[in-house]
């Protein structure tokens, strides 16, 4: 997957993502999660699957667990996801949860498209 991360990352790359990452967390409360395989205890985060575990629904899965834990727990109105307009996988997971493509997004030298899925109805008690 890390053709569409840039290449290999250093491990001060990834310590600058983690350090990101946490502050954001504390600012905001919410960010990247962290999937843990149940059988082998191995994390991945995000959708950065590596290649010999895509097709096992891991992204589809963490995906729709988001997706309900933001409108049901956040009380969100919409998601919102990004990829890379050349990543047939991450699209397909996208459309899987019923996110729908509503714009292609500039950004310095990627064909980002930003994805979204809209509550079809406000939450009870709003």
């Amino acid at each position: 997957m890390t053709a569409f991360l840039g290449g290999e990352w250093s491990v001060e790359r990834a310590e600058q993502l983690l350090e990101r990452t946490l502050e954001h967390y504390q600012r905001h409360g919410f960010g990247v999660w962290l999937a843990e395989d149940r059988q082998t205890g191995e994390p991945e985060v995000g959708w950065w699957i590596d290649a010999d575990r895509w097709g096992e629904g891991l992204a589809t899965e963490g995906g729709a667990a988001a997706i309900d834990y933001a409108f049901e727990t956040l009380r969100v109105p919409r998601v919102v996801s990004i990829c890379m307009e050349a990543n047939r996988a991450s699209r397909r997971v996208m459309q899987k949860l019923a996110l729908e493509k509503i714009a292609e997004v500039p950004f310095p030298e990627l064909d980002i498209v930003l994805w979204v899925h809209a509550r079809s109805r406000e939450p009870d008690g709003a």
